[in-house]
């Protein structure tokens, strides 16, 4: 079967089957996007996002990722915010994912994710997209908001998946239409020399990339994605560390500062690898700079430190 009429677009052939399930409807051939409709009731959400097993996000929770790609060392730091932001009437919390590659900033995006109170599903409304090459803001492909130009929001992980199952995550057409299939709920996986148990095994892709094929393993003990394997060119994202950041108040370095700003930072960082050297007592004029853009305020800060060796998070407290 095509799902061209169902949703627009142009599934692998894996899927060109009849009955295919998306959210939990059987679409057939020639059915159009209108088919898929999900009717959001604010209300019915929170950005409280605990409780669903497979992805249980409190505030505060900091996760660190790596992967060796035929591009370099990747890395990745998933930030969940103590900041909210409403989404055509939905209360979102905001999921900030920070990508490096060989220490190089290449994307920054904040995720706006909510859990249905009812189903403890965690759905995914949009997201803005920073993307850089060589240190500069290069574009915002990627980018997508519920609301807004037509596009819909899609469930980011299920509460109780049922094996065989696929559902949108996202739905604006061109831009944002990722898809997962429910492979297996009884998955066992090690990770950095760590057995996991009882993982949810999925097969994510989207018709508009046919080189993006992945499985993920979202894990109870973790209560969060812990492997990834990219299908087509074998690449692996392990997650290398979890931390729970249970101070609120903090100051967040905002993704979407100057080119600058950016470069300020950048700099700073690398100096501070030759730190021991000359020390002064006295803050460097970079020093000066940086605390300017991190706007420090408040009990302290924790700001998203930009690295030749990933990211990493300083605190201090003021006098």
């Amino acid at each position: 079967m095509d799902l061209r009429g169902a949703l627009g677009i142009a599934l692998p052939q894996e899927y060109a089957k009849e009955g295919v399930k998306i959210d939990g409807k059987i679409f057939e051939e020639n059915e159009d996007l209108e088919n898929y409709n999900p009717k959001i009731i604010p209300s019915d959400f929170t950005s409280q996002i605990e409780g669903n097993q497979y992805f249980d996000l409190p505030v505060g929770t900091v996760l660190h990722f790596e992967a060796k790609t035929e591009d370099g060392l990747e890395k990745i730091t998933i930030e969940i915010l103590p900041e909210t932001v409403e989404v055509n009437g939905v209360e979102t919390r905001v999921y900030l994912d920070t990508v490096y590659l060989d220490g190089e900033l290449v994307e920054q995006t904040r995720d706006y994710i909510a859990q249905n109170r009812k189903t403890g599903d965690v759905w995914y409304f949009g997201e803005d997209v920073n993307n850089y090459e060589d240190g500069k803001l290069a574009d915002h492909d990627g980018a997508w908001l519920y609301g807004r130009d037509g596009a819909l929001p899609g469930i980011w992980v299920k509460a109780n998946p049922k094996v065989g199952e696929i559902y949108l995550q996202e739905y604006l057409e061109g831009e944002a239409e990722d898809m997962v299939e429910i492979l297996s709920l009884s998955e066992t996986i090690n990770v950095g020399g760590k057995t996991y148990s009882n993982c949810l095994k999925t097969y994510d892709f989207t018709p508009l990339d046919e080189h993006s094929k992945e499985h993920k393993y979202y894990c109870p003990e973790v209560g969060n994605l812990v492997y990834l394997e990219h299908l087509v060119d074998g690449d692996v994202l392990n997650l290398i560390a979890r931390e729970n950041n249970e101070e609120s108040n903090n100051t967040i370095l905002d993704p979407y500062k100057s080119e600058d700003d950016v470069k300020i930072i950048q700099n700073f960082y690398e100096d501070k690898e030759d730190s021991n050297e000359g020390e002064s007592g006295e803050d460097s004029e970079d020093e000066e700079d940086f605390e300017e853009i991190l706007e420090i305020g408040g009990a302290g800060l924790v700001g998203l430190l930009i690295g030749g060796f990933g990211v990493f998070f300083w605190r201090r407290k003021q006098k």
